[in-house]
């Protein structure tokens, strides 16, 4: 053992090697597909799923979303209620619930607005934003089919 190194360095670390193989193992090549008009809860949402080893498409508007799930193909869709354009939130879900081609894909609807969520019955999740990073990957979680562990560092 390293001089600067004791037992419980060498348990954390063992710990952590550990833990990263198993998020890797789980959850590599889950796609999660983002659609919300404000840039900062995009970035927001790509950096801490990312970190979580997800891959991440955004946009910032859903004028080309059916193409780009085609394109994409993503396995976990966050998709805001209130956005630019001619369609909001709801429309894209029924859009994207209807399709055969894409009614198995997880919608799971945001939005800052409270006592909304009783009109979402076409999605699969409601979060209410601001919210909990935490919160948010055990949503995803949940939806994925999957368990994804959140190191210490992180919370």
């Amino acid at each position: 053992m390293p001089k600067n190194e004791s037992r419980f360095d060498l348990i954390e670390i063992s710990l952590n090697k550990k833990l990263m193989l198993k998020m890797q193992g789980k959850i590599m090549g889950k796609r999660i597909l983002i659609i919300d008009d404000n840039e900062n809860h995009l970035d927001v949402l790509k950096e801490t799923l990312c970190y979580f080893n997800f891959e991440v498409k955004t946009l910032a508007s859903g004028n080309y979303l059916m193409e780009e799930v085609y394109q994409f193909k993503p396995d976990l869709i966050l998709l805001d209620y209130i956005l630019p354009g001619k369609d909001n939130g709801i429309v894209l879900c029924q859009q994207l619930k209807n399709n055969i081609h894409t009614h198995n894909i997880p919608v799971v609807l945001m939005s800052g607005y409270h006592l909304v969520s009783e009109q979402f019955s076409c999605c699969d999740g409601f979060l209410y934003k601001p919210f909990d990073l935490n919160i948010l990957i055990k949503e995803l979680a949940t939806y994925l089919d999957t368990t994804i562990q959140i190191p210490f560092s992180y919370v």
